[in-house]
């Protein structure tokens, strides 16, 4: 039985290729996944920031609503350290007086 010489197999250059679209490829999934498990983790430190601040926010907003009475909260300061989901939040509000004197911007900052 005779064999034609072209079907014995794939060539170098085919093999070479072949692994190199291969690498690409797989290089791309594995940095797709990194970058959705860093977002993933910024996601979650931004949310649990954001609940350290509105937790402050809701309080300072009793307070000037009455809600509760001005001595009954300890925790109205305008800095501290929070603790949420295990890790320790620093945190700091800044009361500005709006240009029409009736209403206050506050800010709130928030750090790990």
């Amino acid at each position: 039985m005779k064999t034609n010489r072209y079907s014995r197999g794939f060539t170098l250059i085919e093999v070479v290729i072949a692994l190199f679209i291969l690498g690409w490829v797989l290089s791309s999934a594995i940095y797709m996944v990194h970058q959705y498990a860093d977002e993933r983790v910024r996601l979650r430190e931004r949310f649990l920031a954001n609940q350290v601040a509105w937790n402050h926010l809701m309080e300072h907003y009793q307070q000037s609503q009455r809600w509760i009475s001005p001595g009954s909260s300890p925790s109205l300061k305008k800095k501290g350290v929070d603790e949420q989901a295990g890790q320790k939040w620093r945190w700091e509000i800044k009361l500005k007086r709006r240009w029409d004197k009736t209403s206050t911007a506050i800010r709130c900052k928030q750090a790990r």
